[in-house]
C-alpha cells in the first residue's frame, strides 16, 4: 500500500500551524525513511523555531493523530496481494519491515487479515537503527528464525521494497531485493516470486 502520500499529508498538517512545510519532491526527496522525530526536528527549525524535545514530540503527535484517523480509509492493502500472500505456502515466512511506529502499522495489517498470516512485523519503534540501515531486516530474520527454530541466512530473504532507503537497508542486509515501483505491480511480481 502507498502510505507515503498520507504521512506526507499528516506531516503538512502538523507542522502548517508553525509555518512549516515542504513541496512533495522535497519530501520525497529528503523525509521519506527519517524517523518522525528527525522530520519533526526539521521541520520546526527550517520554519524558524528553536525546538526542544517536548517541542517536536508535540507536532510528533499532532502528526501520529492526523496519520491514524484517516489511514482506515486511506490505507488498504489490494485484494489481489491479500489473495496471493493469504494463499502461500504455510512454510513460507512472511513478514513486514518498515520506518513507521507499530501504531501506524498494526491497524492496516490487523484490519486485512494479513496480520495472523505474517511470522514477523519490525517497526521503526522496534529498532535502534532504520533503514538505510540493515538493521530492521536483519531483526526481522533473527526473529523468524527464532519463532520457527530454524538457522535462516539472511541471504535466504527476498525483500519487496518501494523505497530507496529499504532497497539499501534490505540490500546492505545481504538480501535480494525487488524493487515495486508501484503498489499496482506488487500482486504480478509476488506470483511470479512464489512461481519460481
Amino acid at each position: 500500500m502507498d502510505s507515503e502520500s498520507l504521512h506526507y499529508e499528516a506531516w503538512s498538517a502538523a507542522v502548517a500551524p508553525h509555518g512549516g512545510g515542504t513541496g512533495w519532491e522535497d519530501y520525497e526527496r529528503r523525509f521519506v525513511g527519517k524517523s518522525d522525530r528527525w522530520a519533526g526536528r526539521v521541520f520546526l527549525e527550517e520554519a524558524g523555531h528553536a525546538p526542544d524535545d517536548a517541542f517536536v514530540l508535540e507536532v510528533c503527535q499532532a502528526k501520529h493523530a492526523y496519520y491514524r484517523l484517516r489511514s482506515p480509509e486511506r490505507l488498504r492493502i489490494a485484494d489481489d496481494v491479500l489473495e496471493v500472500l493469504l494463499g502461500a505456502p504455510a512454510e513460507l515466512a512472511l513478514g513486514v519491515v518498515s520506518s513507521s511506529p507499530a501504531v501506524d502499522v498494526q491497524p492496516t495489517l490487523t484490519l486485512s487479515g494479513l496480520h495472523a498470516r505474517l511470522d514477523v512485523v519490525v517497526c521503526g519503534d522496534q529498532v535502534t537503527r532504520l533503514k538505510p540501515d540493515p538493521e530492521p531486516y536483519l531483526t526481522a530474520v533473527q526473529r523468524v528464525a527464532a519463532s520457527r527454530g530454524l538457522q535462516i541466512a539472511p541471504e535466504a530473504a527476498v525483500v519487496f521494497e518501494d523505497s530507496q532507503t529499504g532497497m539499501a537497508s534490505a540490500r546492505a542486509a545481504g538480501m535480494r531485493v525487488i524493487q515495486v515501483e508501484k503498489p499496482s505491480l506488487l500482486a504480478g511480481l509476488l506470483r511470479a516470486a512464489l512461481a519460481r
